[in-house]
């Protein structure tokens, strides 16, 4: 089966929903589904001044997807079907493979998500101070 590469609505409907209700990358979703374009066609998608709208498009399925990922954070950290092994005695050992990899899994996603929009899941915090007309102010610190 050929790889669309015509641009219709209804191809960039599926693909940006992909987006948004996954943690697979567009690199992934180009290269795993065969329904879906490859990557250098929708690259080139993006930067045609003729495709703003899925250009705005796409920027809200990334938006969504970075909520999904959250929702999926908090899910792989609340699991804990696999952190302990019953052994054919009885007896329970901790999984500590099981564990670490969730914390790396966990790990990374708060790292994406820092850096996919960082004003909403980063760490760093910031006082906006704005004047009756909107515009921000900037302050001056004085040290005596």
């Amino acid at each position: 089966m050929a790889r669309p590469t015509i641009y219709t609505q209804e191809l960039i409907d599926e693909l940006c929903i992909r987006i948004a209700t996954s943690e697979r990358s567009l690199r992934k979703i180009c290269r795993d589904d065969d329904d879906m374009p490859c990557m250098a066609t929708v690259m080139n998608w993006l930067k045609d001044s003729d495709k703003k709208e899925f250009l705005e498009q796409y920027a809200r399925s990334k938006e969504e997807q970075a909520d999904y990922m959250a929702d999926m954070t908090l899910e792989i950290a609340d699991a804990m079907d696999d952190d302990v092994i019953k052994k054919e005695d009885g007896t329970e050992i901790v999984n500590y493979n099981v564990i670490a990899r969730d914390k790396l899994r966990v790990d990374t996603r708060k790292w994406l998500l820092s850096k996919m929009m960082p004003k909403k899941y980063g760490d760093f915090q910031r006082t906006e101070i704005k004047n009756e007309d909107g515009n921000l102010v900037t302050l001056k610190v004085i040290r005596e």
